[in-house]
């Protein structure tokens, strides 16, 4: 080898020993950057709920504030108590008695369970243009059909529909349906008796997800027992 290759090769092998000085240096670089950014909080952490506001508007409706126990014999009505669970959750009980209505009684809020005395406890409906005896629905269902309930449950209580038909006094009651769900996830009846309504006995509106319907008497209702809607 002669004098000029000894020399080429001896300057391509101090330029490799340079560039691989400057990819260290750029890699410590790099990896400082990212240590110091993990240790020092971001004046304007990224909201993750902001980017997706899809996730962050169904937390807000599965959110409850103040869950709380209360008697229906506390209020003036049972729709009074209704208002009370849907807006906070909750536990509400109802004595044994003979409720009568002649409107639907409302419930609009997430996270509730309402409980009778069994059968003693019992709503009666007299309306007779074919409204149901109870609603279970979320507030803003008529202009956003995407809005839901979570966690409905309704146990050992007995509505019956139209008082002419209890007892087979009459064959054509007008009371509409025993109770109707609309856009409620993990709707749960149990021990609840539906009888003598003028619709069907339980109806079920895009009630998609894990219904469970338990030790349930569900009997002599006009339609159907159970209806299952899309």
């Amino acid at each position: 080898m002669n004098l000029l290759s000894k020399d080429s090769a001896r300057r391509k092998i101090r330029a490799a020993r340079v560039g691989l000085s400057m990819m260290g240096v750029l890699c410590g670089i790099v990896l400082l950057w990212i240590w110091i950014g993990q240790r020092v909080p971001s004046s304007n952490p990224v909201n993750v709920l902001a980017l997706q506001p899809s996730v962050a508007q169904t937390a807000a409706q599965q959110e409850v504030r103040n869950p709380m126990t209360i008697n229906a014999k506390d209020y003036p009505n049972l729709q009074a108590a209704f208002d009370v669970i849907s807006q906070h959750g909750g536990l509400l009980t109802i004595p044994p008695g003979d409720y009568h209505i002649k409107e639907p009684l409302i419930l609009s809020g997430s996270e509730v369970r309402i409980v009778g005395s069994g059968p003693a406890t019992r709503i009666i409906n007299h309306n007779t243009q074919g409204q149901p005896a109870i609603v279970i629905r979320p507030p803003a269902r008529e202009t956003n059909r995407q809005s839901r309930l979570w966690r409905v449950e309704l146990a050992h209580l007995r509505i019956q529909g139209d008082p002419n038909a209890i007892d087979a006094k009459s064959t054509e009651p007008t009371s509409g349906p025993g109770v109707l769900a609309e856009g409620v996830n993990e709707l749960f009846l149990h021990g609840v008796g539906i009888d003598h309504n003028g619709g069907h006995g339980l109806v079920m509106i895009d009630c998609y997800e894990d219904a469970r319907i338990c030790n349930c008497i569900i009997t002599y209702n006009k339609g159907a027992g159970i209806f299952l809607q899309a």
